[in-house]
């Protein structure tokens, strides 16, 4: 059996696992556990196989913010992200 879990850092808790389904993936349960969960107010992490505009929309839908880990499974965004990297640690740093 593979399941996905949602788990609280800080506390150490596990608020919520799925199921992955025979002849699926994750990205099929994560859906499925994000709906098992009130997101308003949280910061919501996932490795790149959640990097998915489906499971982006669903996590600002429920008030969530999140960081997705991007690797080349998207490779134009990963190039996009990656220019805009480059330019921002380029760009000179204003005084405050």
């Amino acid at each position: 059996m593979h399941l996905i879990s949602a788990f609280t850092s800080r506390a150490r808790w596990v608020l919520a696992q799925q199921k992955v389904g025979e002849k699926t993936h994750e990205i099929t349960a994560i859906p499925d556990l994000l709906g098992l969960l009130d997101l308003h107010g949280a910061t919501v992490s996932l490795d790149a196989m959640g990097c998915q505009k489906a499971i982006a929309r669903t996590l600002v839908q429920g008030g969530a913010d999140y960081v997705l880990a991007l690797k080349d499974n998207h490779p134009r965004l990963h190039a996009e992200v990656t220019q805009w990297l480059d330019y921002e640690t380029a760009r000179p740093q204003r005084a405050h």
